[in-house]
C-alpha cells in the first residue's frame, strides 16, 4: 500500500498517514464582508449546520444558548415575529481571563499554564427560526478583535474543534494509545508539500493535536468505564455486583467509630484466592494513597495484599481493599 506506516502496538497494523483529514483555513483565506452584522437566510436546519461547520474551519464557536419557544402567540405581530428556537454562538476567545491562583500559595508552587485565549472577542452569530415562514435567519457579527483567526499563533493557542475531539475519542474507544494516535496524525510528503505551498489556503488540523489531548481523552474513557454511577457508594455497589457475577469474592463493610464511620470494600478473584491459600501467613502489603475521594470529600486509599508466585518467583497481587481510613482497623477487620 502506498504511503502507509506500520505501527507496533501489540498487533501489526497499517494506517494511511494523516488519518485525520480535517483542515483549517489560513487567515488570508477567510472571507471578509463590507458590513456588520451581515444577514444570512436558510430554509433547512441542515443548511444552517453546514454553514456553522464551514465557520469552524478557521475558528471555534461555543454555543451559549438554545432557547425554544412553545408559548402560543395571540397577537398577529407577535405571530409574525415568533421563533421556534434561537441559537447564539460566540467565538471561543470571548470573555475575560479569571486568574484562579490562590493568594496563600507560593508563586514557585503555582501551576503555570499556557497563554490564555480569552481576549473578549465580540465575534458571534445569532440564528433564529421564524414560526410562520420556517425561515432560519442568521445575524453574523464576523469581525474578531484581540486575535487573528487562522493565524499560526491563533491555531496554536485555540482548542481543537469538536470534529477533532470526536476523532480522538473514536480512536481511544478503539483502544489506540498515545503513540498509535500520534502515528496516525503524521503527514505524508505530499501533504507537507501542499501545506508549505505559498498558494495553499489550508493547514492540517492534525498539527494542533498534542500528547495531552490524547492523554485527556484516555482519562475521560477510563473515568467513564470505572464510574458506574455518579455517587461513589452506588458505583461501588454496582462494581461489587458486577465482580460477583464474574466469579470474584467481594466484601463490603462499614465500621462505626466514635468520631466517624470507616468504609471498607474488598475484592479477590478466584485465581487470587487459590494462590492466597498457598501463601500461609507470609504476605506483604502495599498501600496507595489518595486514589480518589468519596461523596463526603474524604480521601480513599487502595491497599493491596501481595504474595510470591511459586511458579515464577515474582510478586503477585492477592487481594484489593479500598477504604477511607489510613488506620490499621480496616486491615484487622478483614484479617
Amino acid at each position: 500500500m502506498e504511503n502507509t506506516q506500520t505501527i507496533a502496538d501489540g498487533n501489526r497494523m497499517e494506517f494511511d498517514p494523516n488519518d485525520l483529514r480535517l483542515t483549517r483555513f489560513r487567515k488570508d483565506a477567510i472571507h471578509k464582508y463590507d458590513t456588520e452584522p451581515i444577514m444570512f437566510y436558510f430554509t433547512t436546519k441542515g443548511e444552517l449546520e453546514a454553514w456553522i461547520q464551514e465557520q469552524r474551519l478557521y475558528c471555534n464557536w461555543n454555543k451559549h444558548s438554545g432557547n425554544i419557544s412553545s408559548v402560543p402567540r395571540k397577537d398577529k405581530r407577535q405571530q409574525l415575529n415568533s421563533v421556534d428556537y434561537k441559537l447564539v454562538y460566540y467565538c471561543d476567545h470571548h470573555g475575560h481571563y479569571a486568574p484562579q491562583h490562590k493568594e496563600n500559595v507560593s508563586p514557585a508552587k503555582q501551576r503555570h499554564g499556557k497563554e490564555t485565549i480569552k481576549t473578549n472577542c465580540g465575534a458571534r452569530f445569532i440564528a433564529k427560526k421564524f414560526s410562520l415562514s420556517g425561515t432560519i435567519q442568521v445575524e453574523f457579527y464576523w469581525q474578531h478583535n484581540g486575535h487573528e483567526p487562522g493565524s499560526a499563533k491563533d491555531i496554536a493557542l485555540s482548542r481543537n474543534n469538536p470534529d477533532v475531539k470526536k476523532w480522538i475519542d473514536a480512536k481511544v474507544s478503539q483502544y489506540y494509545n498515545t503513540h498509535s494516535v500520534k502515528e496516525l496524525l503524521r503527514l505524508s510528503e505530499s501533504d507537507m508539500a501542499q501545506m508549505l505551498d505559498n498558494n495553499s489556503d489550508v493547514i492540517f488540523a492534525s498539527l494542533r493535536v498534542t500528547f495531552m489531548d490524547v492523554y485527556n481523552a484516555l482519562r475521560r474513557k477510563a473515568r467513564e468505564e470505572s464510574e458506574l454511577a455518579q455517587n461513589l457508594s452506588d458505583s461501588i455497589t454496582l462494581w461489587a455486583n458486577k465482580l460477583s457475577e464474574n466469579g470474584w469474592h467481594t466484601h463490603t463493610e462499614t465500621i462505626s467509630l466514635p468520631a466517624n464511620e470507616v468504609f471498607i470494600f474488598c475484592a479477590t478473584s478466584h485465581f487470587q484466592s487459590s494462590i492466597l491459600t498457598q501463601q500461609g501467613s507470609i504476605v506483604s502489603i502495599d498501600a496507595t494513597h489518595n486514589v480518589c475521594r468519596n461523596e463526603y470529600g474524604r480521601k480513599m486509599y487502595l491497599t493491596t495484599i501481595l504474595g510470591r508466585d511459586s511458579a515464577t518467583g515474582c510478586g503477585v497481587p492477592l487481594s484489593f481493599m479500598w477504604t477511607d481510613s489510613e488506620a490499621q482497623l480496616p486491615l484487622i477487620s478483614i484479617s
